[in-house]
């Protein structure tokens, strides 16, 4: 009975998003426009919450531009058999899940420098959707330019890392590093 009342007194009422707080370079391609950006976003649910995410509203960004799953974009999807098992990490009584975040920029405004994305409407597969605080996630002009830099290869993983390299073209001087 003691099991009992304490697994009903720690099961969630619906999925906790974790706050993301990151600053991610919105390219702007030679024509002007934006391109893709990719992130991802983590949640945490009921072990026995089969309920996939299928699709994600942010207020900033018009819901045709953003694309949202919870399968992992890795491998061929052929042979890939992932889409019929519930995605996510069981941790005891809880599920840790990623939802994988495409926007594609090509048609938005590009006249901002930059666009705080803070809050979203998140719909799942079963037809319910909830409104959620995904934290700071500021999206940046990410000009370009070939006179000081020639960047040789660019890698950005899901869990967070990053990595650019390059060749300096010109003197350059590291006058600040900020970041909110």
């Amino acid at each position: 009975l003691i099991s009992l009342g304490a697994m009903l007194y720690l099961k969630l009422d619906e999925p906790v998003f974790l706050k993301s707080f990151v600053e991610l370079g919105l390219p702007v391609m030679d024509n002007g426009k934006f391109g893709q950006v990719h992130f991802s976003l983590r949640y945490i649910t009921n072990a026995n919450d089969t309920r996939v995410v299928n699709h994600i509203e942010i207020d900033e960004v018009p819901s045709n531009y953003i694309n949202a799953t919870e399968h992992d974009r890795g491998g061929f999807m052929f042979f890939d058999n992932t889409r019929s098992t519930t995605p996510g990490e069981i941790k005891g009584r809880y599920n840790i899940r990623t939802v994988y975040v495409t926007i594609d920029a090509y048609e938005m405004d590009n006249t901002k420098d930059e666009i705080n994305l803070t809050k979203a409407k998140v719909h799942f597969t079963d037809g319910s959707k909830i409104d959620v605080d995904l934290g700071n996630i500021i999206l940046y002009r990410e000009d370009k330019s070939k006179e000081l830099l020639d960047l040789k290869s660019i890698i950005k993983s899901s869990d967070g890392t990053s990595s650019t390299q390059g060749t300096v073209v010109q003197d350059i001087t590291l006058l600040s590093v900020e970041s909110p």
